[in-house]
């Protein structure tokens, strides 16, 4: 057998297991070469079997394995609550990706033997060095680079909506709201968590983190899971899924994605009411500065409206492209 270098964290929860691993495969290692046919080709499936464990052990973004007794999903609390009632997520959520890999992440450290609440800012930096190590930088909706900003996007854009709808949860220290931290000061405060929804989620194969595939678009099975679970939040006040249906009847009407889709955007009363509801340029007195601000935020949700129902196989993937490819009910 040829000689393996093993780098694996030990924890107190995780060193029964990690020592049973490596203990089988020293017996493996020392087991006599005159095995009959039968018994070396058993030998050598157990050992891949074992030598497979720690591999995926150490791939935080694997399929994580079987974990029982996680918390029933329930939607997350929002900072601004007038965001979800009126158009779903936050404007720069253009991805499952990231949701799903954060899923993984928390999911294979659970199956580590670590918390099952995983301090946010450790979390974050166990993920920036796993997207490195995969190169997921040049995916849509990953950090691009180390740096705090690049975190912080992570975390306001896709972690937050991940909790939001239920996929992550999050337990925060006494004092701290218990929302998704704003300021980076308070990452060391708060703990994420998975959900039985999010781990679904992370189980299902996908083509890009399992099979390298270069486009990002879910699978079938992943889009029909996603797809169903945003009708059932819809129901409960998160109106992601009848934005995005929306949106997509307007492309099946022939109008394209782009100046057709901003100016949809600029007169939807949901939409406008959304941003009223933040914004101090819409109201009388500054017409031109809340109509060019109006015009930049329908400009984000279209954009990323488009890239959801692309990723969710409902919209040709390819750039420019709007065409109807699926159904949605």
């Amino acid at each position: 057998m040829v000689g393996m270098e093993l780098r694996i964290e030990i924890t107190q929860k995780n060193k029964e297991r990690v020592f049973a691993v490596i203990s089988k495969l020293l017996e493996l290692e020392q087991q006599p070469s005159s095995l009959s046919p039968g018994e070396a080709e058993r030998s050598s499936q157990e050992q891949a079997s074992q030598e497979n464990q720690v591999t995926q052990m150490q791939d935080l973004l694997s399929a994580p394995p079987k974990i029982t007794n996680l918390p029933a999903y329930s939607l997350g609390k929002c900072s601004s609550p007038t965001r979800p009632q009126l158009v779903g997520s936050w404007g720069q959520f253009n991805s499952f990706y990231p949701v799903k890999a954060a899923c993984r992440i928390v999911a294979n450290s659970i199956a580590l033997g670590r918390e099952d609440n995983l301090r946010l800012d450790r979390f974050v930096l166990a993920s920036l060095s796993e997207f490195k190590r995969r190169k997921m930088e040049r995916l849509r909706g990953f950090p691009s680079s180390g740096k705090a900003t690049a975190a912080g996007r992570y975390v306001w854009h896709f972690l937050t909506t991940a909790y939001e709808m239920g996929f992550l949860t999050l337990r925060t220290a006494p004092g701290v709201k218990d929302t998704m931290p704003e300021s980076l000061s308070d990452w060391e405060m708060s703990f994420v968590g998975i959900s039985d929804k999010g781990f679904e989620f992370a189980r299902f194969d996908n083509d890009v983190f399992d099979h390298s595939n270069n486009v990002q678009v879910l699978s079938g099975d992943e889009s029909s899971f996603i797809l169903n679970h945003l009708k059932e939040i819809d129901s409960k006040g998160y109106r992601e899924f009848s934005l995005l249906r929306d949106v997509y009847r307007f492309l099946g009407e022939g109008h394209d994605g782009k100046d057709d889709l901003r100016h949809w955007f600029e007169g939807n009363q949901s939409f406008r009411d959304y941003v009223a509801s933040w914004s101090r340029k819409l109201g009388p007195g500054s017409e031109a500065e809340g109509s060019k601000q109006l015009s930049n935020v329908a400009s984000t949700y279209a954009a990323s409206k488009i890239a959801l129902l692309r990723e969710l196989r409902l919209v040709d993937y390819r750039r420019n492209r709007y065409d109807i490819v699926g159904e949605l009910a």
